[in-house]
Protein backbone atom coordinates (compact mmCIF):
# COMPACT_ATOMS: atom_id res chain seq x y z
CA UNK A 1 0.00 0.00 0.00
CA UNK A 2 3.09 2.54 1.06
CA UNK A 3 4.38 1.77 -2.82
CA UNK A 4 0.84 2.51 -4.67
CA UNK A 5 0.24 5.99 -5.43
CA UNK A 6 -2.06 8.13 -3.54
CA UNK A 7 -5.20 8.68 -5.26
CA UNK A 8 -5.71 11.71 -3.66
CA UNK A 9 -2.24 13.24 -4.52
CA UNK A 10 -3.30 12.42 -7.97
CA UNK A 11 -6.45 14.00 -8.01
CA UNK A 12 -4.94 17.26 -6.70
CA UNK A 13 -1.94 17.33 -8.82
CA UNK A 14 -4.31 16.47 -12.13
CA UNK A 15 -6.41 20.06 -10.41
CA UNK A 16 -3.61 21.91 -11.06
CA UNK A 17 -2.78 21.11 -13.98
CA UNK A 18 -5.94 21.74 -15.25
CA UNK A 19 -6.06 25.05 -13.87
CA UNK A 20 -2.51 26.40 -14.48
CA UNK A 21 -3.01 25.30 -18.30
CA UNK A 22 -6.61 27.19 -18.62
CA UNK A 23 -4.80 30.29 -16.91
CA UNK A 24 -2.29 29.90 -19.18
CA UNK A 25 -4.56 29.66 -22.08
CA UNK A 26 -6.39 32.73 -21.29
CA UNK A 27 -3.51 35.11 -20.61
CA UNK A 28 -1.86 34.15 -24.12
CA UNK A 29 -4.64 34.57 -25.51
CA UNK A 30 -4.89 38.40 -23.69
CA UNK A 31 -1.50 39.25 -24.98
CA UNK A 32 -1.63 38.29 -28.54
CA UNK A 33 -4.81 40.02 -28.59
CA UNK A 34 -3.28 43.19 -27.07
CA UNK A 35 -0.45 42.71 -29.87
CA UNK A 36 -3.11 42.15 -32.58
CA UNK A 37 -4.40 45.19 -31.36
CA UNK A 38 -1.26 47.42 -31.30
CA UNK A 39 -0.47 45.64 -34.34
CA UNK A 40 -3.57 46.62 -36.14
CA UNK A 41 -3.30 50.46 -35.23
CA UNK A 42 0.47 50.74 -36.18
CA UNK A 43 -0.56 49.51 -39.90
CA UNK A 44 -3.95 52.02 -40.20
CA UNK A 45 -0.99 54.71 -38.87
CA UNK A 46 0.75 53.37 -41.72
CA UNK A 47 -1.58 53.60 -44.63
CA UNK A 48 -2.92 57.01 -43.44
CA UNK A 49 0.53 58.21 -42.87
CA UNK A 50 1.74 56.60 -47.00
CA UNK A 51 -1.45 58.62 -48.27
CA UNK A 52 -0.63 61.88 -47.21
CA UNK A 53 3.10 61.75 -47.77
CA UNK A 54 2.35 60.30 -51.35
CA UNK A 55 -0.17 63.27 -52.07
CA UNK A 56 2.17 65.67 -50.32
CA UNK A 57 5.18 63.85 -52.54
CA UNK A 58 7.27 62.70 -49.85
CA UNK A 59 9.53 59.49 -49.76
CA UNK A 60 7.36 57.35 -47.43
CA UNK A 61 10.91 54.88 -47.44
CA UNK A 62 13.47 57.55 -46.05
CA UNK A 63 10.94 57.63 -42.57
CA UNK A 64 10.85 55.29 -39.91
CA UNK A 65 8.33 53.96 -37.63
CA UNK A 66 7.70 56.93 -35.33
CA UNK A 67 8.12 59.64 -37.85
CA UNK A 68 5.06 58.15 -39.86
CA UNK A 69 3.01 58.29 -36.93
CA UNK A 70 4.32 62.58 -37.37
CA UNK A 71 3.04 62.15 -40.76
CA UNK A 72 -0.55 61.49 -39.88
CA UNK A 73 -0.64 65.07 -38.26
CA UNK A 74 0.41 66.89 -41.79
CA UNK A 75 -1.68 68.86 -43.61
CA UNK A 76 -1.33 69.88 -46.93
CA UNK A 77 -1.40 73.33 -47.35
CA UNK A 78 -3.46 73.37 -50.68
CA UNK A 79 -6.23 71.57 -48.71
CA UNK A 80 -6.70 75.06 -46.26
CA UNK A 81 -9.71 76.91 -47.34
CA UNK A 82 -8.43 79.69 -44.79
CA UNK A 83 -6.15 82.66 -46.88
CA UNK A 84 -5.31 86.05 -45.66
CA UNK A 85 -8.84 87.16 -47.44
CA UNK A 86 -10.55 85.68 -44.20
CA UNK A 87 -8.35 87.14 -42.11
CA UNK A 88 -9.42 91.44 -41.65
CA UNK A 89 -8.32 94.37 -39.25
CA UNK A 90 -4.69 93.68 -39.01
CA UNK A 91 -3.35 94.80 -41.84
CA UNK A 92 -0.39 95.73 -40.27
CA UNK A 93 0.40 92.63 -38.58
CA UNK A 94 -0.16 90.25 -41.21
CA UNK A 95 2.29 92.77 -43.03
CA UNK A 96 4.87 91.90 -40.31
CA UNK A 97 3.96 88.06 -40.97
CA UNK A 98 4.51 87.91 -44.15
CA UNK A 99 8.22 89.61 -43.94
CA UNK A 100 9.05 87.48 -40.94
CA UNK A 101 8.16 84.00 -41.41
CA UNK A 102 6.23 84.11 -45.44
CA UNK A 103 9.21 85.52 -47.35
CA UNK A 104 12.15 83.48 -45.59
CA UNK A 105 10.22 79.87 -46.16
CA UNK A 106 9.53 80.75 -49.87
CA UNK A 107 12.74 82.41 -50.66
CA UNK A 108 15.87 80.03 -51.57
CA UNK A 109 18.35 83.37 -50.25
CA UNK A 110 21.26 81.39 -47.91
CA UNK A 111 22.29 83.99 -45.64
CA UNK A 112 22.79 83.69 -41.41
CA UNK A 113 20.92 87.61 -41.64
CA UNK A 114 18.07 86.60 -43.51
CA UNK A 115 15.91 83.69 -42.73
CA UNK A 116 13.08 82.65 -40.82
CA UNK A 117 12.46 82.74 -36.73
CA UNK A 118 12.58 79.51 -35.27
CA UNK A 119 9.88 80.22 -32.87
CA UNK A 120 7.15 82.21 -33.05
CA UNK A 121 4.45 83.45 -30.58
CA UNK A 122 0.58 84.10 -30.67
CA UNK A 123 -1.00 85.87 -27.73
CA UNK A 124 -4.23 87.16 -26.66
CA UNK A 125 -7.57 86.97 -25.87
CA UNK A 126 -9.48 83.76 -27.46
CA UNK A 127 -11.59 84.11 -30.34
CA UNK A 128 -9.31 86.77 -32.35
CA UNK A 129 -7.98 84.03 -35.16
CA UNK A 130 -4.64 83.09 -33.91
CA UNK A 131 -5.32 79.56 -35.22
CA UNK A 132 -7.10 81.25 -38.37
CA UNK A 133 -3.58 82.96 -38.96
CA UNK A 134 -1.29 80.42 -38.35
CA UNK A 135 -3.30 78.51 -41.34
CA UNK A 136 -3.03 81.80 -43.96
CA UNK A 137 0.88 81.86 -43.30
CA UNK A 138 1.07 77.65 -43.81
CA UNK A 139 -1.23 78.53 -46.83
CA UNK A 140 0.77 81.03 -48.40
CA UNK A 141 4.06 80.16 -47.47
CA UNK A 142 3.44 76.73 -49.48
CA UNK A 143 5.17 74.81 -45.98
CA UNK A 144 4.33 72.13 -44.72
CA UNK A 145 2.04 72.14 -41.61
CA UNK A 146 2.38 70.11 -38.63
CA UNK A 147 -0.95 70.41 -36.16
CA UNK A 148 0.92 69.20 -33.86
CA UNK A 149 -1.62 66.80 -31.22
CA UNK A 150 0.04 66.47 -27.88
CA UNK A 151 -2.14 63.39 -27.07
CA UNK A 152 -0.45 61.51 -30.25
CA UNK A 153 3.22 62.44 -28.77
CA UNK A 154 2.53 61.05 -25.14
CA UNK A 155 3.04 56.82 -24.74
CA UNK A 156 2.24 55.12 -22.20
CA UNK A 157 5.37 52.58 -22.87
CA UNK A 158 8.37 54.22 -21.46
CA UNK A 159 10.63 56.20 -24.02
CA UNK A 160 8.41 55.71 -26.58
CA UNK A 161 7.25 59.50 -25.92
CA UNK A 162 11.02 60.56 -25.95
CA UNK A 163 10.78 58.34 -29.57
CA UNK A 164 8.20 60.79 -30.74
CA UNK A 165 9.42 64.00 -29.62
CA UNK A 166 12.98 63.02 -31.63
CA UNK A 167 10.88 61.70 -34.50
CA UNK A 168 8.74 65.11 -34.43
CA UNK A 169 12.15 67.18 -35.58
CA UNK A 170 13.79 65.01 -37.53
CA UNK A 171 10.67 64.57 -39.75
CA UNK A 172 10.72 68.44 -39.88
CA UNK A 173 14.01 68.51 -41.14
CA UNK A 174 13.22 65.92 -43.81
CA UNK A 175 9.98 67.84 -44.96
CA UNK A 176 11.16 71.48 -44.85
CA UNK A 177 9.82 74.15 -45.24
CA UNK A 178 7.81 73.14 -42.31
CA UNK A 179 6.08 75.06 -40.20
CA UNK A 180 5.23 73.04 -36.56
CA UNK A 181 1.53 74.40 -34.94
CA UNK A 182 1.63 74.08 -31.23
CA UNK A 183 -2.09 75.22 -30.01
CA UNK A 184 -2.68 75.63 -26.54
CA UNK A 185 1.01 75.99 -26.10
CA UNK A 186 0.92 76.61 -22.41
CA UNK A 187 -1.04 72.98 -21.62
CA UNK A 188 2.25 71.86 -23.12
CA UNK A 189 5.31 73.38 -22.41
CA UNK A 190 4.17 75.55 -18.59
CA UNK A 191 6.59 76.39 -16.53
CA UNK A 192 8.42 73.75 -15.18
CA UNK A 193 7.89 72.32 -11.69
CA UNK A 194 9.71 70.08 -9.02
CA UNK A 195 6.34 67.98 -8.68
CA UNK A 196 5.98 67.85 -12.26
CA UNK A 197 6.00 63.59 -13.74
CA UNK A 198 9.47 62.43 -14.46
CA UNK A 199 8.02 61.89 -18.29
CA UNK A 200 6.64 65.60 -18.66
CA UNK A 201 9.92 66.47 -17.34
CA UNK A 202 12.11 64.32 -19.97
CA UNK A 203 10.33 65.52 -22.54
CA UNK A 204 10.42 69.39 -22.60
CA UNK A 205 14.35 68.78 -21.94
CA UNK A 206 14.61 66.59 -24.62
CA UNK A 207 12.41 69.09 -26.72
CA UNK A 208 14.34 72.27 -26.00
CA UNK A 209 17.31 70.33 -26.64
CA UNK A 210 16.06 69.58 -30.38
CA UNK A 211 15.25 72.90 -30.73
CA UNK A 212 18.03 74.31 -29.60
CA UNK A 213 19.69 72.55 -32.80
CA UNK A 214 17.69 74.63 -35.24
CA UNK A 215 19.26 77.54 -34.00
CA UNK A 216 22.70 76.20 -35.15
CA UNK A 217 21.14 75.83 -38.73
CA UNK A 218 20.49 79.36 -40.36
CA UNK A 219 20.01 77.86 -43.26
CA UNK A 220 16.79 75.85 -41.96
CA UNK A 221 13.67 76.72 -42.91
CA UNK A 222 11.61 74.98 -39.81
CA UNK A 223 9.56 77.12 -37.78
CA UNK A 224 7.85 76.22 -34.68
CA UNK A 225 4.53 78.60 -34.12
CA UNK A 226 2.72 78.30 -31.00
CA UNK A 227 -0.62 79.82 -29.70
CA UNK A 228 -1.86 80.84 -26.31
CA UNK A 229 -4.08 82.64 -23.94
CA UNK A 230 -1.91 82.52 -21.15
CA UNK A 231 1.67 83.55 -22.23
CA UNK A 232 2.31 83.84 -18.39
CA UNK A 233 2.06 80.36 -18.00
CA UNK A 234 4.45 79.46 -20.98
CA UNK A 235 8.00 78.42 -19.49
CA UNK A 236 10.69 81.17 -19.94
CA UNK A 237 12.98 79.14 -21.47
CA UNK A 238 10.15 78.29 -24.15
CA UNK A 239 9.66 82.23 -24.11
CA UNK A 240 13.29 82.75 -25.39
CA UNK A 241 13.18 80.62 -28.20
CA UNK A 242 10.22 82.37 -29.37
CA UNK A 243 12.06 85.94 -29.98
CA UNK A 244 9.12 87.02 -32.38
CA UNK A 245 5.39 87.77 -30.36
CA UNK A 246 2.62 89.16 -31.57
CA UNK A 247 -0.44 89.96 -29.33
CA UNK A 248 -3.54 89.40 -31.45
CA UNK A 249 -5.91 91.96 -29.43
CA UNK A 250 -10.09 92.06 -30.98
CA UNK A 251 -9.30 93.90 -33.78
CA UNK A 252 -13.03 95.96 -33.53
CA UNK A 253 -11.78 98.21 -30.62
CA UNK A 254 -9.49 100.13 -33.45
CA UNK A 255 -11.80 99.34 -36.16
CA UNK A 256 -13.99 102.20 -36.60
CA UNK A 257 -11.02 105.22 -35.88
CA UNK A 258 -8.63 103.73 -38.41
CA UNK A 259 -10.12 101.95 -40.89
CA UNK A 260 -12.77 103.31 -42.76
CA UNK A 261 -13.25 100.66 -45.17
CA UNK A 262 -14.84 98.57 -43.01
CA UNK A 263 -13.22 95.87 -44.24
CA UNK A 264 -13.26 93.67 -40.58
CA UNK A 265 -16.86 94.07 -40.98
CA UNK A 266 -17.48 93.14 -44.39
CA UNK A 267 -15.47 89.89 -44.19
CA UNK A 268 -17.62 88.70 -40.68
CA UNK A 269 -20.69 89.88 -41.83
CA UNK A 270 -20.60 90.99 -45.51
CA UNK A 271 -19.15 87.23 -46.53
CA UNK A 272 -20.61 85.27 -43.27
CA UNK A 273 -24.37 86.24 -44.41
CA UNK A 274 -23.43 85.63 -48.24
CA UNK A 275 -23.83 89.34 -48.74
CA UNK A 276 -27.55 88.71 -48.40
CA UNK A 277 -28.64 91.84 -46.89
CA UNK A 278 -30.84 94.29 -47.51
CA UNK A 279 -30.58 98.14 -48.02
CA UNK A 280 -30.99 99.31 -44.26
CA UNK A 281 -28.27 96.96 -43.16
CA UNK A 282 -25.24 99.86 -41.95
CA UNK A 283 -21.99 98.41 -41.07
CA UNK A 284 -20.86 101.11 -39.50
CA UNK A 285 -23.81 101.44 -37.33
CA UNK A 286 -22.86 97.81 -36.65
CA UNK A 287 -19.81 98.55 -35.61
CA UNK A 288 -20.33 101.18 -33.34
CA UNK A 289 -22.27 98.54 -31.93
CA UNK A 290 -19.71 95.23 -31.45
CA UNK A 291 -16.76 97.17 -29.73
CA UNK A 292 -15.16 94.93 -27.85
CA UNK A 293 -16.05 91.99 -30.08
CA UNK A 294 -13.43 89.25 -31.07
CA UNK A 295 -13.71 87.23 -34.58
CA UNK A 296 -15.58 84.80 -33.13
CA UNK A 297 -18.23 86.89 -31.12
CA UNK A 298 -18.73 87.89 -35.37
CA UNK A 299 -19.51 84.64 -36.01
CA UNK A 300 -22.02 83.53 -33.43
CA UNK A 301 -23.81 87.43 -34.06
CA UNK A 302 -24.19 86.31 -37.88
CA UNK A 303 -25.76 82.73 -36.60
CA UNK A 304 -27.81 84.40 -34.09
CA UNK A 305 -28.93 86.82 -36.49
CA UNK A 306 -29.52 84.24 -39.06
CA UNK A 307 -31.45 82.40 -36.55
CA UNK A 308 -33.87 85.42 -35.86
CA UNK A 309 -34.03 85.66 -39.43
CA UNK A 310 -35.27 82.32 -40.22
CA UNK A 311 -37.81 82.40 -37.32
CA UNK A 312 -39.52 85.60 -38.46
CA UNK A 313 -39.61 84.45 -42.30
CA UNK A 314 -41.40 81.12 -40.47
CA UNK A 315 -43.95 83.83 -38.38
CA UNK A 316 -44.62 85.85 -41.26
CA UNK A 317 -45.39 82.80 -43.35
CA UNK A 318 -47.69 81.43 -40.72
CA UNK A 319 -49.88 84.44 -40.32
CA UNK A 320 -50.29 84.73 -44.29
CA UNK A 321 -51.19 80.97 -44.50
CA UNK A 322 -52.92 81.21 -41.30
CA UNK A 323 -51.57 77.68 -40.63
CA UNK A 324 -49.29 76.69 -37.21
CA UNK A 325 -47.14 73.84 -38.71
CA UNK A 326 -43.98 73.94 -39.97
CA UNK A 327 -43.09 74.07 -43.38
CA UNK A 328 -39.75 73.28 -45.09
CA UNK A 329 -40.13 75.38 -48.18
CA UNK A 330 -40.24 78.91 -46.61
CA UNK A 331 -38.77 81.84 -48.62
CA UNK A 332 -36.02 83.54 -46.33
CA UNK A 333 -36.15 87.00 -46.73
CA UNK A 334 -32.70 89.07 -46.83
CA UNK A 335 -30.98 89.95 -43.03
CA UNK A 336 -32.25 93.36 -42.17
CA UNK A 337 -31.11 96.17 -39.61
CA UNK A 338 -33.06 94.80 -36.56
CA UNK A 339 -31.92 91.29 -37.14
CA UNK A 340 -28.64 92.39 -35.97
CA UNK A 341 -29.49 94.79 -33.80
CA UNK A 342 -31.67 92.09 -31.50
CA UNK A 343 -28.48 89.65 -31.99
CA UNK A 344 -26.01 92.26 -30.69
CA UNK A 345 -28.92 92.59 -27.47
CA UNK A 346 -29.23 89.11 -27.04
CA UNK A 347 -25.21 88.29 -27.18
CA UNK A 348 -24.73 91.59 -24.47
CA UNK A 349 -27.05 89.89 -21.77
CA UNK A 350 -25.50 86.50 -21.83
CA UNK A 351 -22.18 88.56 -21.44
CA UNK A 352 -23.57 90.56 -18.62
CA UNK A 353 -25.12 87.67 -17.14
CA UNK A 354 -22.09 85.97 -17.25
CA UNK A 355 -20.29 88.29 -15.11
CA UNK A 356 -22.56 88.50 -12.88
CA UNK A 357 -21.95 84.81 -12.17
CA UNK A 358 -18.14 85.49 -11.91
CA UNK A 359 -19.49 88.27 -9.33
CA UNK A 360 -21.64 85.78 -7.26
CA UNK A 361 -18.80 83.34 -7.15
CA UNK A 362 -15.82 86.08 -6.32
CA UNK A 363 -18.26 86.85 -3.26
CA UNK A 364 -18.84 83.42 -2.14
CA UNK A 365 -15.54 82.85 -1.73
Amino acid sequence: MDGRPSWNMFAVQLTRLIIGSVISYFTAKLIVRQFDQTTAKKEQTKKKAERICNLLGIQVQDLDEYEMRIATQLVNPKDCSISWSDVGGYSNLISELRENIIFPLRTSIKSKHFSAPKGVLLHGPPGCGKTMMVKAIAKEAGANFINLEISEMIDKWCGETEKMTTALFSFAKKIQPTIIFIDEIDSFLRRRQSRDHEMTAMMKALFLSHWDGFFSESELRVVIIGATNRPKDVDSAILRRMPLRFCIRHPVQHFIYFNPDFIYLQIYIFRICNRDLSQDVNLLEIANHCCGFSCSDLVELCRVAGVIRVRESIKQEQEIKQENYFSEQVEIRPFERSDFLKAIERMNKDNEDMLLNRLDEIELM
